[in-house]
């Protein structure tokens, strides 16, 4: 545990607290949970049969854009050419049925986050309020905030959930379903989490749709800055995040998918624009899910993380689980995506580029370290498969 009178701590929890609080509207008993409400530039504006315009779809493996499910399922596979998208075998594995019926995600998206990644896919209005931002739409406003989010209750969005797995059934879609929450940064509303889990199942959809739940892992630092005393604003059954996490590892349809931003305190720091008091605390959350059995799937861009630090990280994981390496997988940001690259314009305006990196250098160094310490290849082994 670090000194939660530290003053980076301190700002770090400020921070923290000052985006759970935002994250929704109302009172404990009757939150309205802030997301984005529209994509209208994303499959959801086009996908067949999508209900509600805040249900993204999102096909986690499309070969055309060298997203596959890895060489146990794809002989073509070719980790520097593409990108390990394994998700649906992972669901199909703990739940049954077909790596298919589970290649198309309902993604629900928080609009908050605590993080300023220039990498990130999401428009930067959607996640992060313009200084002095009142939540409404400002005139004049480039990216029309109030449009582009909604505050909606878990029943709402639950509700829209079995809509729109009655329509898919009734559409030849299939029987089983998966749910991703994204964000932004879900682990800023744990309790959402846990709402939406229990009444997927309490409506009977537990052993039929699959939860993938995405973080950045940053919130979990509460945790280890001030103990199981810190409790989240919208309380519900005590509220506070351990006992939170402690009801999310009961779920065997949950998996979590932490995603490094950063392989030290320096290379998290010039990605994120958040300064870490310790990297180890990030290393620390990620143990802490581990240690409660929640499933996780941990992953790092290899392009925008310094391939120099890989190894150092990789002995990290190996200090929580011997195995753990094996779970992770290597993402390839498109530097080309219209907030991506609008970003990286402005920066470089600003005469601070990002630094990026040749991700096919990560994928030979994380390579060579799998090969040394497990002999095999990166990938080879479907992550579902590897015993924490």
């Amino acid at each position: 545990m670090v000194n939660g009178n530290d003053l980076n701590v301190q700002a770090l929890l400020v921070s923290l607290r000052h985006h759970m609080a935002i994250s929704y509207q109302g009172d404990e008993h009757n939150a309205r949970w802030c997301l984005v409400g529209r994509f209208p530039d994303s499959s959801s504006s086009w996908q067949f049969g999508v209900e509600q315009p805040f249900l993204r779809v999102f096909q986690p493996v499309k070969p055309q854009k060298n997203r596959k499910l890895g060489p146990a399922f794809d002989p073509s596979f070719d980790p520097h050419r593409d990108v390990l998208s394994d998700f649906p075998s992972i669901a199909a594995a703990r739940l049954g049925g077909t790596v298919d019926e589970f290649n198309r995600l309902l993604s629900v998206q928080l609009a908050v986050c605590n993080l300023r990644c220039w990498h990130c896919y999401v428009e930067d209005c959607l996640v992060w309020p313009c200084e002095g931002c009142p939540r409404v739409e400002t005139p004049g406003c480039e990216h029309g905030r109030l449009s582009g989010i909604t505050y909606l209750t878990a029943t709402n969005i639950l509700d829209a959930i079995r809509k729109q797995i009655e329509c898919d059934r009734a559409n030849g879609q299939g029987a089983r379903h998966a749910v991703r929450l994204t964000g932004g940064e879900p682990l800023l509303a744990p309790q959402l989490i846990l709402m939406l889990l229990r009444g997927i199942r309490e409506r009977g959809y537990e052993r039929n749709v699959w939860f993938r739940c995405e973080t950045n892992l940053v919130p979990l630092l509460l945790l280890e800055a001030v103990g199981d005393k810190d409790s989240y604003p919208h309380r519900s059954d005590g509220g506070k995040l351990a006992t939170i996490l402690d009801s999310l590892a009961q779920f065997r349809n949950l998996s979590v998918h932490p995603a490094f931003h950063g392989l030290s305190e320096h290379g998290f720091t010039a990605n994120t624009q958040v300064r870490l008091p310790c990297f180890d605390l990030l290393i620390n959350a990620l143990r802490s899910l581990i240690a409660r059995g929640i499933d996780v799937y941990p992953s790092f861009g290899g392009n925008v993380c310094d391939p120099a630090e890989i190894p150092a990280f990789f002995e990290r994981l190996r200090g929580i689980s011997k195995n753990l390496p094996l779970r992770v997988a290597l993402r390839r940001y498109d530097l080309g995506y219209k907030p991506i690259a609008r970003r990286i314009a402005q920066l470089r305006k600003s005469k601070t580029p990002p630094i990026t990196f040749d991700y096919g250098q990560s994928i030979d160094a994380w390579d060579a370290l799998i090969i040394k310490a497990y002999g095999r290849r990166y990938a080879q082994t479907p992550r579902w498969r590897v015993c924490l």
